[in-house]
């Protein structure tokens, strides 16, 4: 048999990748027919001075996977949601702010923001009971749709990337100069994405940008790499971060963080060299073949289909 060069394989994959992806995810998370700049916002510390607690938004997430577990729905819906929730209330808005000295008004917020994101995510709309569940039966229909119109508005318009959309994109950058296995890819993202979905209960990770948590997870992930597998991690991934992030300050205690909270006690060895390295001589004589793409929702469609599937 033939062996396959590195151009075959991806575009093996990713060919494999633009005809499985979209089954794999919601749409609004997957659509190949969009390729728009999309831009990131950071929210604020909005929990700082509000009457709500820490505890009472991780409840709030905790919810939300228990409802689209139940379903069958993507897990990722939940980030995406959680995304919508804090970005809205960091706005000045009178509704946001309100809601931060109501619990009440902060769960329909919490409630609102994944009914909008099953609405224009899933390629069906969701089912009454659906809606029902999310709600536990708490607020009337008029009431979410009031408060997920108001959300709408406050917000920039299109939709902002999540940290699983963010890491999926920076790991599209590494796949044409990194020759790891499929099914190392595959624990790769699994192990990301269990990260990301972990990461929206904390506030913490709230108050950063997507790309910074999907970076710190990345780097967690990699810590797992080993043998041959490290030095093509080593080769590429220095220079993705250096592209991306002129500051590693905030990747650093976003790793740590997530450590942290993931109770990991592995050690960091892939990621204490990527930072090195960086810190550092310049990396480019450990770094190449990695390709330049812009940030859009398509770019996270250029990874093996293997890699998108959900976490359990």
């Amino acid at each position: 048999m033939t062996k396959e060069t590195p151009a075959q394989r991806n575009h093996r994959l990713t060919s494999c990748a633009h005809n499985n992806y979209r089954i794999m995810l919601p749409s609004t998370l997957c659509s190949t027919s969009m390729l728009v700049t999309t831009r990131e916002e950071k929210p604020c510390d909005y929990l700082h001075d509000a009457l709500v607690a820490p505890s009472q938004r991780t409840e709030a997430v905790d919810w939300m996977y228990i409802v689209v577990d139940k379903y069958g729905l993507d897990p990722e819906v939940v980030v995406a949601a959680m995304g919508t929730v804090d970005r809205f209330l960091s706005t000045p808005s009178s509704i946001a702010q309100g809601a931060l000295r109501d619990r009440r008004q902060f769960e329909l917020v919490a409630v609102a923001a994944l009914a909008l994101c099953l609405w224009t995510g899933e390629r069906t709309p969701p089912k009454r009971e659906v809606l029902a569940a999310v709600s536990r039966d708490a607020y009337t229909a008029k009431e979410i749709q009031d408060m997920a119109s108001h959300i709408r508005r406050s917000l920039s318009p299109g939709r902002a990337p999540t940290s699983t959309q963010m890491a999926r994109h920076f790991l599209s950058l590494a796949l044409p100069g990194v020759t790891l296995e499929d099914s190392r890819w595959t624990c790769v993202l699994d192990d990301v994405r269990f990260q990301t979905e972990h990461a929206a209960r904390d506030h913490f990770f709230a108050t950063q940008q997507p790309r910074t948590v999907a970076m710190a997870a990345i780097l967690n992930a990699l810590d797992q790499v080993t043998g041959r597998d490290r030095l093509e991690v080593l080769r590429v991934f220095p220079l993705i971060v250096k592209e991306h992030f002129p500051s590693l300050g905030q990747v650093l205690a976003s790793r740590n963080k997530l450590r942290a909270v993931m109770k990991r006690d592995d050690d960091t060895a892939v990621s204490d060299i990527i930072l090195k390295i960086l810190d550092g001589p310049p990396a480019e004589e450990f770094v190449f073949g990695v390709q330049e793409a812009p940030l859009s929702l398509e770019s996270v469609n250029f990874l093996p289909a293997s890699m998108v599937s959900p976490s359990k």
